[in-house]
């Protein structure tokens, strides 16, 4: 399997996006349906586990929402987001329309805005047999903030974490990647035209 690295990532999106004409809103449906897949095939009775998926406000986080919201329609009982949010309220676009149809869904969104948030998150986590991580994708390369920080040192004794980011940045929350149970790489492309692109690319 060839994993692509993280400007790989963006330009592939920027030539779906651009080029083929595919909106960034399928993009992430097909991120969030192939996330679930996975878990079917991974995770015994997935529809009766207690699943808690962890967002960032970006579009790794979108792709959490679409799981969730593709979750509860396949009939998982007990579903729950936490969004993360260090400093400014702010939400990619792609992800803000997602978070509008996941509100009109009987599923519980609990946001993580301020280190005094952080006992919110442990409690949830206390009452969870699957956990999702969606907090970062290829974009990272700030150091962690306070928020976020914690989040990590959480993550680290969480019981299971399925890790939904396609591909790893180096910069990006290095505890998380050191710690999960299990870890996931999603590049939701059909193959044909990844290997069309990649093959163009380095002619």
């Amino acid at each position: 399997m060839y994993l692509v690295s993280n400007e790989e990532m963006r330009a592939l999106d920027r030539t779906a996006i651009e080029e083929w004409k595919i909106p960034s809103l399928v993009l992430m449906e097909n991120a969030g349906i192939a996330i679930l897949r996975q878990m079917e095939r991974d995770v015994p009775e997935l529809l009766d586990q207690r699943i808690t998926i962890l967002c960032g406000c970006g579009n790794n986080g979108g792709d959490g929402l679409v799981l969730a919201r593709q979750l509860h329609l396949s009939g998982a009982k007990n579903v729950a987001v936490v969004v993360v949010i260090e400093g400014e309220r702010r939400f990619s676009a792609d992800h803000q329309a997602n978070r509008d149809i996941l509100e009109r869904l009987p599923v519980k969104i609990i946001e993580v805005d301020g280190p005094s948030k952080i006992n919110v998150l442990k409690a949830q986590l206390n009452f969870t047999d699957v956990a999702v991580d969606c907090l970062f994708g290829t974009g990272l390369s700030r150091d962690l903030g306070p928020v976020m920080a914690g989040v990590v040192e959480v993550l680290k004794v969480a019981q299971q974490i399925i890790e939904a980011n396609r591909t790893a940045s180096p910069n990006a929350a290095f505890g998380i990647y050191l710690t999960v149970f299990v870890l996931y790489f999603f590049v939701c492309w059909p193959i044909s035209l990844l290997a069309s692109y990649l093959e163009k690319k380095w002619k």
